[in-house]
């Protein structure tokens, strides 16, 4: 889903893969990369009785950890994005293999 900030610009929703790993004091939130699939992020417990409250924090701790590809849209970790053309290197093959 898209949203809109005052200025008209498009807000990307961060939708990284993730998993929640319960902990004494609250949950931990892990997001991966949606081309490799390594941990990139692992968030300090979170303590929310709102789930949806907890996860949108989550999100937000995690979001500069990730770069999106201008193609495909995945979130993902440096590792697996060309900073130069600003895409995954998953899109990157998939352009190479199509020629």
């Amino acid at each position: 889903m898209e949203q809109s900030d005052q200025s008209g610009s498009h807000i990307h929703e961060f939708n990284a893969p993730y998993i929640i790993r319960p902990s004494p004091n609250g949950n931990r939130y892990a997001f991966y990369c949606q081309v490799t699939g390594k941990e990139v992020f692992l968030t300090n417990p979170i303590q929310s009785k709102n789930s949806p409250d907890a996860l949108r924090i989550a999100k937000m701790e995690a979001r500069p950890y990730f770069n999106r590809c201008y193609r495909c849209g995945r979130w993902i970790c440096d590792e697996a994005y060309n900073i130069d053309e600003m895409v995954c290197t998953q899109c990157i093959l998939d352009a190479h293999n199509n020629k």
